[in-house]
């Protein structure tokens, strides 16, 4: 693994002080020894009756690289009740003959209806924390439900609209990508106009989701200062949403793939002196660090995206005792660019 990572730096080279081998060191150090594994659920459904089944199939990879492993013999599941963290089911699955983890849940008759979380864990897993496990939401709901919501999927009669801060929360004065989601009471995408507007109603900017109800803008918010946005369907339906409070001080990244290069811009407070950080790319088979002694504001840092391997990528801020302020879970492919 570890030449498989070094490989990397053939491509970018910057110059080497001992911050930035420290920081190489210790990443190779810790995946080459303390090797991750990540789960992926792919069940059958999402929602489900009482004394149904969920069939479902455990996909298992190395953190680090995404390429199938069977270090783990064995995958736990857990159905919680997201109401009172109930565990309903657990079960215990074994890797067949091809690696293969398979099996199903079957839901008690007398089940409530509501809202339920499936888990899924290796004993391996548990060394590093719950943060790793995987999470799915399910619901169950009654059979009488179950039958109005099948004759009723194709009517919209409500919408709400989920408010996602790029690097996953707004700093004060910053100007920073919201990304937005527009669902209608089926839980199914729709396309809205998206106003975003101030206390006493003010329009101050307009957008349009781009496909299934998905879409973003740039905001700049100051300390103490409330926006809103309204979203609006084609058939006139609203819902007003408060953007998220703004953090007086703090760290975040912007991250976006344009013209074959992956751009990353560290965004922060006044008050944080960014030269005492490096910037650390890994995963998929890749290790960068940018030592950020020498960093001016508004910085862009450009990685070549034909030098990189393709995969999930983590993009990460660490100051010089090792400690992450800030990171990124990014997709990269040679086509196509997700960031979460």
């Amino acid at each position: 693994m570890r030449n498989i990572i070094l490989s990397v730096f053939s491509v970018v080279c910057w110059s080497a002080t001992f911050a930035q081998q420290n920081t190489e060191d210790k990443v190779i150090d810790y995946y080459s020894k303390v090797p991750q594994e990540k789960l992926y659920v792919h069940t059958d459904k999402s929602v489900y009756v009482a004394a149904d089944t969920i069939w479902m199939r455990v996909h298992m990879v190395d953190a680090a690289t995404n390429k199938p492993v069977s270090r783990s013999k064995y995958v736990y599941v857990e159905l919680l009740d997201n109401n009172d963290s109930r565990v309903i089911r657990r079960i215990m699955i074994k890797a067949d003959k091809d690696g293969v983890f398979a099996n199903m849940i079957a839901l008690p008759s007398d089940i409530r209806a509501g809202s339920y979380t499936l888990t899924a864990y290796s004993q391996w897993m548990r060394n590093f924390g719950t943060d790793g496990f995987y999470y799915k939401q399910l619901r169950v709901i009654d059979s009488e439900s179950l039958a109005k919501h099948n004759s009723d999927s194709s009517t919209i009669n409500a919408i709400s609209i989920a408010l996602l801060p790029e690097g996953g929360h707004l700093i004060a004065g910053i100007q920073q990508k919201i990304a937005y989601k527009a669902i209608d009471n089926n839980g199914k995408g729709v396309d809205v106009e998206v106003q975003l507007v101030d206390e006493v109603g003010n329009v101050l900017q307009i957008s349009r989701s781009e496909h299934l109800g998905m879409g973003c803008m740039s905001v700049c918010v100051h300390e103490e200062e409330r926006l809103y946005v309204i979203a609006t369907t084609e058939s006139g339906i609203t819902c007003r949403t408060a953007i998220p409070e703004v953090q007086k001080t703090g760290v975040t990244l912007s991250v976006e793939q344009r013209k074959g290069q992956l751009l990353v811009k560290p965004l922060f407070s006044e008050d944080i002196d960014l030269k005492a950080f490096s910037l650390v790319l890994y995963g998929a088979g890749n290790l960068i660090t940018v030592p950020l002694i020498d960093y001016i504001n508004n910085t862009t840092i450009r990685f070549p995206v034909e030098k990189l391997r393709e995969g999930v990528v983590n993009i990460a801020l660490i100051d010089r005792n090792h400690i992450v302020w800030s990171e990124r879970l990014v997709c990269l492919l040679k086509t196509k660019f997700h960031s979460f």
